[in-house]
């Protein structure tokens, strides 16, 4: 019998919140497992959130970066990052 690999999407939902999303996916990278993907789904933030997370995912193809053109609401922003 064989089994799939399994793989793990570890979501980030984020909106200005650049230092807390540079760390969590600091903290995230820390795992040394390649069957994992990093989402990050930004609401459109007004900060440099986008830039940083586009800084890391250059070394970490780990990394997907999802950015909302308008700002959808908490809720949405969520929902849309775990369909």
């Amino acid at each position: 019998m064989t089994f799939n690999k399994v793989k793990i999407s570890l979501c980030i939902p984020t909106y200005n919140r650049m230092e807390y999303a540079y760390s969590c996916i600091k903290e995230m990278q820390k795992i040394k497992n390649n069957d994992i993907e990093i989402i990050v789904s930004d609401n459109n933030s007004e900060d440099d959130t986008v830039e940083v997370i586009k800084e890391l995912a250059k070394n970490d193809s780990r990394i997907k970066i999802f950015k909302n053109y308008t700002n959808i609401g908490q809720a949405k922003n969520i929902f849309s990052i775990c369909v």
